[in-house]
């Protein structure tokens, strides 16, 4: 997590008039680490201007945007920061399919009009990262659309079925009544 610093220029404005230059460059010159840390605390941030002039700002002086590396997402607010990793790794894109599969197959149930209790049977055929989802969470895509069994293979005739994109993965889906 980096900060980035900038002077608030409706508050400094009139508290330090043609001098807000200089404040601004002794704010680029300061640690924004420093700085957010005598914020935190409540201290005052002392800067020293390259002239030599000293300038002592309050906290709402000071601007502070949070900007964090590649891969993370950061925020901060009332002296809390909160860092999430942003990277998507295998486990959760297929955690990702499965649950696509079952929001897909949930549609599928309702295009065709069956009753919430109503067991189905699930066919699908695409993208082999449909299979690699259906073998790691099968139990749970079964589970929650209430399939009794899910096969690779061709749409059955008559079967409601949806072809299409799936999470950024070719597939096609199909459900009968079992």
């Amino acid at each position: 997590m980096t900060y980035t610093l900038r002077p608030n220029l409706p508050v400094l404005g009139p508290k330090y008039g043609n001098q807000v230059g200089a404040v601004r460059n002794a704010l680029g010159q300061a640690d924004p680490a420093e700085v957010v840390r005598a914020m935190r605390a409540g201290q005052p941030v002392v800067l020293l201007a390259a002239d030599g002039t000293v300038f002592t700002l309050a906290g709402s002086d000071v601007l502070v945007t949070v900007e964090s590396g590649e891969g993370w997402s950061a925020a901060e607010e009332s002296g809390y920061a909160a860092l999430v990793d942003t990277r998507i790794d295998d486990a959760l894109h297929l955690e990702g399919v499965a649950r696509e599969i079952v929001r897909r197959i949930q549609d599928l149930r309702r295009e065709a009009a069956l009753d919430v209790s109503d067991r189905i049977f699930v066919a699908w055929k695409g993208d082999p990262i449909v299979g690699e989802a259906l073998t790691v969470h099968g139990a749970y895509i079964a589970g929650e659309v209430l399939a009794r069994e899910v096969v690779e293979g061709d749409v059955t005739p008559g079967a409601t079925a949806f072809e299409g994109d799936l999470d950024g993965v070719a597939v096609t889906l199909a459900i009968q009544r079992a």
